[in-house]
């Protein structure tokens, strides 16, 4: 016969698996191309809505080389910021790179850009929700 501790510790590790599997299963990926179809220096799209444990798949699309950066001080979260930052530059089209949003990352805005493209106004948002 099992005990209450033995039970109840044996209940509170199936929850816990349960609760894990809930948020996989909703997570999601979003896609964002790094360069418009046009060769404009864009993200597409510059303004994403996420939560934590989605994931974002960058793709350099055109008019590299890019990457994305998170601006800690324009983040709702710096240690999210830098953990989601991509700072490897991609120069082929079709190469990609994922950043997947942290389970502890706070809700709010992000701000991100292409360093080298910063300039020319290749920027975006994160609304972690």
């Amino acid at each position: 016969m099992m005990s209450l501790s033995k039970l109840a510790a044996s209940s509170l590790v199936a929850l816990i698996a349960v609760s894990a599997l809930g948020l996989a299963a909703q997570a999601k990926q979003i896609d964002v191309k790094m360069g418009a179809d046009t060769g404009q220096l864009v993200f597409v799209p510059n303004k994403i809505d996420a939560a934590p444990g989605d994931t974002i798949k960058w793709t350099l699309n055109k008019a590299g080389p890019h990457n994305v950066v998170f601006d800690g001080a324009k983040s709702a979260d710096p240690t999210a910021a830098k953990a989601i930052s991509q700072t490897k530059l991609l120069s082929k089209p079709g190469d990609s790179y994922t950043s997947t949003i942290p389970a502890s990352a706070k809700k709010g805005t992000y701000s991100f850009h292409c360093v080298p493209h910063l300039s020319a106004g290749m920027i975006g948002t994160l609304t972690v929700k």
